[in-house]
This record gives C-alpha cells, sequence and structure tokens, in this order.
C-alpha cells in the first residue's frame, strides 16, 4: 500500500492528496464544523485544486477516536499524520476560525522541515501571537454556551428544537473550544517564509478586524488581504464571492514555493 493509500486509510483527509502537480489545498474547519462545509468547495473551485478537508478525532472517519481538547497534542498528530506526505505534492493550507490556528502550526512545522506551503491562507481568527479571549467553556452551562454560539451565528434555530442534536452538538463545541483554550500564543519572532493570505472581515462579531490585521506579521514573504462582507461564517453564507476570491488568490501564487 502506498503512503497516499495510507494516510486516506488512516481518515486524517476526507480526500486523498493529489500527487499529480494539482495544488492541494488542506482545509481546516472552525469549531463544531466538519469536512462536509468543504465538500462543496470541490465543485465550486477549478480542477487543478484538490481540496482536502481535515477530519479531527471524534467526528465523520475518526468517529471511533476520542475527541482531542489539547491544542498542541492536536497538533502534533495531525504533523505525524501530514508532514510525511508534504515534501512529494504540490500544497496550500487554509483554515477559518479555530481552523486558522491548526493551518498556521502545520505551515510553520512543514516551514521548519524545509518545505513551505505555497500559501497560508486564513479567515475569522485573531492572529496567531493572540490568546483566545473568551471565558473557558466549562465555567458555562450549556444554556450560557448556546447564547455565547447563538451570538456569533453559529446555530440554526431549527434544529435547537432537536435535543438529541443540541447534546451531540455541545459535546463537539465544547472539545473544539477547549482546543481554542489551549492555543498558545506564537512569540512573535517565530514567522513563515511563504505568503500569507488574510480574508478580513470588519463586521464579525467575534473576532475585531483589529486583532485579524496582525497576520501581516506572521510572515517574512508576501502578505496579502482581501476585505468580505458577512458575519463570522461569512465563508459560508457569502459563499460564493469568497470562493471567488479564494480561487484567484490561489491562481496568483508563485509557481514554485
Amino acid at each position: 500500500m502506498n503512503d497516499a493509500a495510507t494516510l486516506k486509510q488512516d481518515n486524517w483527509l476526507a480526500h486523498t492528496l493529489a500527487h499529480d502537480g494539482r495544488l492541494n489545498l488542506l482545509c481546516f474547519p472552525y469549531a463544531g464544523g466538519s469536512s462536509a462545509i468543504f465538500t462543496r468547495w470541490r465543485l465550486a473551485l477549478p480542477a487543478w485544486i484538490n481540496v482536502c478537508p481535515l477530519v479531527f478525532p471524534g467526528r465523520e472517519g475518526q468517529h471511533r477516536r476520542p475527541k482531542e481538547t489539547d491544542f498542541r497534542t492536536l497538533a502534533e498528530k495531525v504533523a505525524e499524520a501530514l508532514l510525511p506526505q508534504l515534501p512529494e505534492v504540490n500544497f496550500a493550507i487554509y483554515g477559518h476560525s479555530m481552523g486558522a490556528w491548526f493551518a498556521h502550526d502545520l505551515a510553520l512545522r512543514a516551514s521548519q522541515r524545509g518545505f513551505a506551503p505555497r500559501a497560508l491562507l486564513v479567515s475569522g481568527q485573531r492572529a496567531p501571537q493572540f490568546a483566545y479571549p473568551f471565558n473557558a467553556n466549562r465555567e458555562m452551562d450549556d444554556s450560557t454556551l448556546l447564547k455565547f454560539i447563538s451570538s456569533f451565528g453559529g446555530l440554526d434555530a431549527e434544529l435547537l428544537a432537536n435535543k438529541a442534536w443540541v447534546s451531540w452538538m455541545l459535546e463537539i463545541v465544547r472539545a473544539d473550544l477547549s482546543l481554542c483554550e489551549s492555543h498558545a500564543p506564537v512569540r512573535p519572532e517565530i514567522t513563515l517564509p511563504c505568503p500569507v493570505h488574510l480574508f478580513a472581515n470588519d463586521t464579525d462579531p467575534l473576532v475585531d478586524i483589529s486583532a485579524q490585521r496582525p497576520w501581516k506579521n506572521s510572515t517574512t514573504g508576501q502578505f496579502s488581504t482581501s476585505l468580505h462582507e458577512g458575519g463570522h461564517f461569512f465563508i459560508r453564507t457569502h459563499a460564493s464571492d469568497f470562493l471567488k476570491k479564494l480561487g484567484s488568490v490561489l491562481e496568483q501564487l508563485p509557481l514554485s514555493r
């Protein structure tokens, strides 16, 4: 069995890496999210982009594995699973909200090993030198946590009537928020050599634009940004405009990393 097949079998990626020169876009989901949000991207983006969503333990193909609650522990497991494959392929990394910090961590680890991604693309998150600013989720009862999630558009009101779904969802969200809470701010001197693009949003109720802009300090390479309409989940509510810009950004990347 080849390495790509082994990686697929291990279920860390919802789709197998392409070894044919296409750009593999590794996509990290937001807290409570799954690979499903990225499935439609495979149809909307050009064929030369191979969308490869991450699947975290405790869901989908990894549902039998216990959920992780420590950022560093999960980041190391992701790196162990993916880094051996990446020198052989063309890749960029994207993450939204919680996923942006994991995307940045993997980009750093790859860069430190001499095979930086073609680019890091992020949205919906504070720059990595910041800490998670909210109360620990274990200090909130379920009702308070639901109100917090609803405050930035993270819930469909119709689904709240399904108590079984709410219980399942809160279990995943609490694990993911613990990942965010345990993210250690990255020291300012630790930077990437690759391009970084920020999909910014100045109407995000969860992440102020002033905390998004310092992503420019995370790289010694080219930094670019685009401003998008919508709330915290603009990649979903304004998907058409976002994906058009994402494709454009990827098309303009340098031919080699």
